[in-house]
């Protein structure tokens, strides 16, 4: 999950300046929101397969 979610909100997460501060606040709640209702056993799965998938042929 955090491959997923953590680059969408890292940006906002690790600007600390004041022009950015409540941003960074709600990337983090956005964060422990989702962490903890996320099924994401199965959404791992599905995202991987839809972004990481072989395009070899």
């Amino acid at each position: 999950m955090l491959r997923f979610i953590l680059p969408l909100i890292q940006p906002y997460a690790v600007d600390f300046t004041s022009k950015t501060s409540a941003l960074s606040d709600e990337a983090i709640r956005l964060l422990s929101y989702i962490m903890s209702v996320a099924p994401w056993k199965r959404c791992v799965i599905i995202l991987s397969s839809e972004f990481f998938a072989d395009d070899s042929t």
